[in-house]
């Protein structure tokens, strides 16, 4: 599966659509392209979505010895994710937060842990750029 959807990917078929500026224009468009294409694989392969999707997403934690799958598989070969310097029990860094749908507005993160009623903060965050 992660040799088709490695094939299908460096199709011409996928790179004019990756290259369309409509696709270009959304924030998640090369992620829309590349889920479509791996719902098109698991069909081929005769998977359901949801077992095929997982198969080739976490291909890397299933085989992780396997060094084909760390070459080949999208997920792995394009993460750029790298540990940071904050480790468990230091002191939480002075962070100016975006509130969603508002970039203009900044709450900075010590703010929060004031108001929090607790001594814990569950704090989710991620950036699509």
């Amino acid at each position: 599966m992660l040799h088709r959807e490695n094939e299908l990917r460096l199709s011409d078929e996928i790179r004019l659509q990756l290259r369309d500026p409509a696709v270009r224009a959304e924030p998640a468009g090369w992620l829309a392209v590349m889920e479509v294409l791996q719902r098109r694989v698991c069909r081929e392969f005769g998977l359901s979505e949801e077992v095929g999707l997982e198969a080739m997403r976490c291909a890397d934690s299933l085989l992780p010895n396997d060094p084909e799958v760390k070459e080949i598989s999208l997920y792995r070969k394009y993460n750029r994710c790298v540990d940071g310097p904050v480790v468990p029990g230091d002191a939480m860094p002075c962070a100016a937060l975006h509130p969603l749908g508002d970039l203009h507005c900044t709450v900075p993160l010590h703010e929060l842990l004031d108001q929090c009623q607790t001594d814990r903060l569950v704090l989710v965050a991620g950036s699509y750029s």
